[in-house]
Formats: C-alpha cells, sequence, structure tokens
C-alpha cells in the first residue's frame, strides 16, 4: 500500500462469516459511494449519517479516494500472469458498432460492463470482433478472462 494514495482497509476487520475466506479474496466491489446531503437523494449508512464523504469512515480525515484501492497485507497471486505486465488493444475506442480486441494472450471469455455493474454482454467463445451496437452511448468496461489472466480496459461506446 503506497501511503496517501487509494482508501486502505483491512479484510481483517470483518466480522468473521463462514461464506468468506479472507485468505482467497480476489475481488472486490465497491457500492455506493457517493452521497448527497439533500433529503431527495440522501443515502444513510447503518449509524443513520447521511452519505457523503467523509462518512461513515471512523477517521477525522475520513472519505473516499475512488482513485485507488490500498491493498493491505498483499499476497502474492500464483499461477496467474501479473496483470500490469499484459496488456491487449480495444480499437477503435471510441468506437460506435464493433469492437477490435488484440490481446497477447489467449481469451477465453469477455464480459462488457456498465458503469453501474450490470454486464451488457458475455461471450464465451472469443472473437476478434464483437458487435457493440446495440450498447447505449456511454463508458463501459471490457474484461478478458484467459486461462491464468484477466485484464480489463476502458471502452467508450459513440
Amino acid at each position: 500500500y503506497r501511503i496517501n494514495y487509494g482508501t486502505p482497509f483491512d479484510l481483517d476487520s470483518l466480522e468473521d462469516n463462514d461464506f468468506l475466506d479472507k485468505n482467497n479474496v480476489k475481488l472486490i466491489k465497491i457500492v455506493d459511494v457517493i452521497g448527497s446531503l439533500d433529503n431527495n437523494y440522501a443515502t444513510f449508512d447503518s449509524k443513520g449519517n447521511k452519505v457523503n464523504d467523509p462518512f461513515p469512515t471512523p477517521f477525522n480525515t475520513g472519505g473516499f479516494d475512488l482513485d485507488a484501492v490500498g491493498i493491505i497485507h498483499q499476497k502474492n497471486i500464483d499461477n496467474t500472469t501479473n496483470l500490469y505486465s499484459t496488456n491487449a488493444i480495444l480499437y477503435p475506442n471510441p468506437a460506435s458498432d464493433f469492437l477490435m480486441i488484440d490481446a497477447p494472450f489467449s481469451v477465453e471469455e469477455i464480459v462488457v460492463i456498465s458503469l453501474n455493474g450490470k454486464i451488457v454482454y458475455k461471450e464465451k467463445s472469443f472473437k476478434t470482433t464483437i458487435d457493440i451496437s446495440s450498447l447505449t452511448e456511454g463508458n463501459y468496461i471490457v474484461v478478458l478472462h484467459g486461462k491464468n489472466t484477466i485484464l480489463t480496459k476502458k471502452l467508450f461506446k459513440l
């Protein structure tokens, strides 16, 4: 964890749960980190505080930094390609109808996710071109799954 960058959290601070293996967490989803003090749009935390940075964090400097999430006590990833050394190219990007994928590994599944977390496209068999014409204009995350690799890329749909 690089100090002063990202929002650190420790899985050990979570309550024990028979369904959660804290030593085998691969992905984390951050949900509802924005808020409003306007009563018409407010979201509340577990203590009844309106969620609007810096609540509900217990630290006086508080809040979320969505530039990054700090990983505390990181373990090495076994049998997985280093995600930072593997790259793929999506083109054209921005795209309107079709998206070409050029990856240096064998892609077994392609998933396109909207920014609200909804899967809008999923294909098990790899194609080098996918039809995105049915997607609405906006930003998406493209997740490429290989045998030992998961890579995410940004996509802007025109």
